[in-house]
């Protein structure tokens, strides 16, 4: 599989005072049990019954609560 996204090592800003989003993450939870995090743009093999967990970012606040 392959897996090409954004704002994974950093969360994207708020706007005009706004609290910044947060990072999303891809995750594959293989077969013995070990989570591997995938940076932002990566591919690696999968397994039959192997599991991918995306997360995708927040947006960031605008202006001050």
């Amino acid at each position: 599989m392959a897996i090409l996204s954004s704002h994974r090592g950093r969360p994207p800003e708020g706007l005009h005072g706004g609290d910044n989003g947060q990072a999303g993450s891809t995750k594959i939870h293989r077969l013995d049990g070990t989570i591997d995090e995938l940076p932002a743009c990566a591919q690696t093999q999968l397994e039959s019954g192997e599991a991918v967990e995306i997360t995708t970012p927040t947006a960031g606040g605008y202006g001050s609560a």
